[in-house]
């Protein structure tokens, strides 16, 4: 699932400098939330006519899709805790330790059949 890519691959490239930098350390602190059901939609997107130099355009061009995902609740969410490591050569090393899961796990409750549970470890779905 496209979420746990994302999640995994932020832990590993970790963008804001969280801690553990140095090598050969651990961290147990890190924590990922989420909304427990998202369903997949388009958004159709105009792009920008490109005009000729008299500033007229005679290049129409159509509607194009993005496909996002979006989430069917704010209220509704998953907690999971990790530990992360780094080798001695900065590589990490990420460990599911805790897990706290959301009131509905499966989405079954009021929503369409479109919405699709992602919660549970990157490493245990």
């Amino acid at each position: 699932m496209i979420l746990q890519d994302i999640t995994e691959g932020l832990i590993v490239a970790n963008p804001a400098g969280f801690p553990p930098i140095e090598p050969n350390k651990c961290e147990t602190n890190w924590r990922v939330m989420m909304g427990s059901c998202w369903m997949p939609t388009i958004i159709p997107h105009v792009p920008m006519i490109e005009n000729d130099k008299k500033g007229k355009s005679d290049n129409l061009q159509t509607y194009i899709g993005y496909d996002v995902l979006i989430p069917c609740t704010t209220n509704d969410c998953c907690l999971e805790y990790y530990t992360v490591c780094t080798d001695q050569y900065g590589n990490r090393t990420i460990t599911q330790t805790g897990y706290l899961p959301p009131e509905d796990p499966e989405c079954e409750g009021n929503y369409n059949e479109l919405y699709v549970p992602v919660c549970g470890s990157i490493y245990n779905r």
